[in-house]
């Protein structure tokens, strides 16, 4: 089953009031958190424009593109995403394979009121390995924990709407697996550097 690009067109000039201090407070706890890099080393992580991706959830959730109500953030670092989709009105799930950032997610959710889940684990389901080009190093096969949805009794084709921030060079890598464990009417919404947010829906025809 193919993906099909879903346009997103939206300005992003004003902020709900709540959103607009959550990341207010996000962009100083994120700051604070480098600061003390060498007490926690976390290496994988790299924030994405909130601001822009607010935007394009707000426009998915506005004009009802999503077949569901459920959201999942990939790798989602300190939850921004995923509490940003909550507050836009859908049930949102945040995984995360580092225990440091899980913790300041919770932190930073628990400040705001949010209503997230938080996952420990692996993002990627079992078997998607084995969708990765030969010959390739992908940073996000080096996480090792087991894949987090078995232990909630889900997978992927649970969600509705699933964001990812993709390393560089990995975003084909995303589409395949998204398109190989995703259901069918889901949404991939990908940021892929300044400026650039692309949303994708997996189709049962081309």
């Amino acid at each position: 089953m193919p993906l099909r690009e879903v346009p997103i067109e939206f300005e992003v000039d004003t902020f709900p009031a709540e959103v607009d201090r959550l990341l207010l407070d996000a962009d100083e706890q994120i700051e604070a958190f480098w600061d003390l890099f060498k007490q926690h080393k976390v290496h994988q992580f790299v924030a994405s424009d909130f601001r822009l991706i607010w935007g394009a959830i707000d426009y998915i959730k506005s004009n009802n593109l999503a077949d569901g109500n459920s959201f999942c953030e990939w790798g989602c670092g300190f939850a921004v995403i995923a509490a940003l989709a909550s507050l836009a009105g859908f049930n949102s799930v945040g995984i995360e394979a580092e225990d440091p950032l899980i913790d300041e997610a919770k932190k930073l959710h628990q400040r705001h009121n949010v209503d997230v889940e938080l996952w420990q684990g692996n993002f990627l389901p079992r078997g998607a390995k084995a969708l990765a080009e030969k010959g390739r190093s992908y940073v996000c096969l080096q996480a090792d924990p087991p894949p987090a949805y078995e232990k909630y009794d889900m997978q992927v084709d649970d969600f509705s709407v699933i964001f990812v921030y993709p390393f560089p060079g990995e975003e084909f890598y995303m589409q395949d697996i998204f398109e190989r464990f995703a259901r069918p009417g889901a949404i991939l919404l990908m940021f892929l550097g300044p400026y650039q947010v692309e949303a994708y829906r997996k189709v049962s025809h081309r």
